[in-house]
């Protein structure tokens, strides 16, 4: 049956999903049972009558779904029979509760599968499993990050700094403002009776000119600066009043458009003093030259300072922890998955911290030969250990191993290594025995594995 062809598809993988969950678990806890087990895994094998490949196989977890072919899983008898040998009610008897527990879930979810898929249960799990990883996998690769809504203010182009907002056609010029008719031209003006615009002393430069839309405040009489004359009195548009004449009040019929109130002519031209130009088209060009530099100084600044930090980092020795001399503090001998004896140590010297063990035979008669042990430093994280997520207090960079012969009543020492904690804490030696060969523990990536632990340091 294909997924989704059956009522009964998603109950099957929701079961193997949790079967996979407890072989975890179990995986984890019986790595901490063998702990306490001092023969080792062949002697546990041959006292609950298995061949010790299972040993090996139930702590895979999981990943014994993925081999159709592989080992059958462990059950409750087996457990019954591992918690007698290694006497675990006795040493912990809460393990001991948590893997008989386990060892129940196991059976049950095993006998839902298999009742479901009668021959084939297994190897369905494991296309479950696969079929989960591969769409993890394609998630993690192809899901796009959303933008933020910063990086979506910043794509988006903003106006330049005094940019009036768009309102329409710009109207056409329109001549300036005359005087009213039978009005006295004034002096200097021009044909037609109009004033050049900005006119004053001789040698002065004329100020900028901007054209006013109708209504506009730029039409309003308080627009309309003072620029002196030649007789020291103010240039007005239109005509000029004559002494002794009686003013023309605003907004009389008499009274020329756009002088002393805004009137209803088409445009009115007027002259801006040098600080009414502040935003006017002309000066836009400069701020923004003004802008740019001060962002390439910035620029600059920051890349000299970037190239200063990194000059000096690399002529400057680096500077070692302040730390005090302590060690190294070794545990009593405790017992490993092979009939062995392990101390791990640690120790504080020179600003780093050394990681050692020393492993010797349990029954010098019955020494194990080769052993390979790994050492590697723990990160006494209180929230990660009573969350039981033990993989995220070690860090691959400071795992080492040994590789070495057990015989008769000697010693063999591991290390010392020297490694330097990543932050400040309470830290501790971690060490695990096997008889294979390889570069990580076989339960490395367990969240549960945690090791045989020395007693604590705190760095710095």
């Amino acid at each position: 049956m294909t997924r989704g062809s059956g009522g009964e598809e998603p109950d099957f993988a929701r079961t193997a999903r949790e079967l996979a969950q407890v072989l975890d678990e179990f995986s984890g806890l019986f790595e901490e049972a063998l702990s306490h087990y001092r023969p080792g895994k062949d002697a546990l094998a041959r006292h609950i009558n298995v061949d010790k490949s299972y040993i090996s196989s139930w702590l895979r977890g999981r990943r014994q779904l993925l081999d159709p072919k592989g080992r059958r899983l462990v059950n409750g008898e087996d457990v019954d029979r591992i918690i007698a040998t290694v006497r675990l009610e006795e040493v912990d008897a809460a393990l001991a509760r948590r893997l008989r527990g386990c060892g129940r879930r196991i059976e049950e979810l095993v006998a839902e599968l298999a009742k479901a898929r009668p021959t084939r249960w297994r190897s369905e799990a494991g296309r479950v499993l696969r079929a989960d990883q591969e769409r993890d996998a394609e998630t993690e690769d192809t899901e796009p990050a959303a933008a933020s809504p910063a990086a979506t203010d910043a794509a988006s182009p903003a106006p330049a700094a005094g940019t009036p907002a768009p309102a329409g056609p710009a109207p056409a010029a329109a001549e300036p403002a005359g005087p009213a008719p039978g009005s006295p031209a004034p002096p200097g003006a021009g044909p037609g009776g109009t004033v050049p615009l900005g006119l004053g002393q001789p040698g002065e430069t004329p100020a900028a000119a901007v054209t006013a839309a109708p209504g506009s405040a730029e039409a309003a009489p308080h627009a309309v600066p003072p620029h002196a004359g030649g007789d020291g009195t103010p240039a007005v548009q239109g005509p000029r009043a004559d002494a002794g004449a009686p003013a023309t009040p605003p907004g009389s019929p008499g009274a020329p458009a756009g002088y002393g109130e805004p009137g209803p002519s088409p445009s009115q031209t007027h002259v801006l003093s040098p600080a009414e130009t502040v935003g006017a088209p002309e000066a836009r060009p400069a701020r923004g030259r003004r802008r740019w530099m001060l962002v390439t100084a910035l620029v600059v600044a920051a890349v000299l300072v970037a190239a200063l930090q990194i000059a000096r980092s690399a002529t400057t020795p680096p500077r070692t922890v302040d730390t005090v001399t302590v060690g190294p503090l070794c545990r009593s001998w405790a017992p490993q998955s092979v009939p062995v004896e392990i101390r791990p140590c640690i120790a504080v010297a020179d600003g780093q911290v050394e990681l050692s063990a020393e492993v010797r035979a349990v029954d010098p008669a019955d020494a194990p030969g080769e052993v390979t042990v790994w050492v590697w430093l723990m990160h006494l994280d209180p929230q990660l250990i009573e969350s039981r997520r033990f993989h995220l207090t070690r860090d691959e960079s400071t795992l080492n191993s040994c590789t070495f012969t057990v015989e008769g009543e000697g010693i063999v020492r591991c290390g010392p290594f020297r490694v330097t904690p990543p932050e400040a804490g309470r830290y501790a030696a971690a060490v695990d025995t096997r008889k294979e060969k390889d570069i990580r523990p076989p339960a490395w990536h367990h969240h549960t594995f945690s090791g045989t632990q020395s007693p604590p340091i705190t760095w710095p």
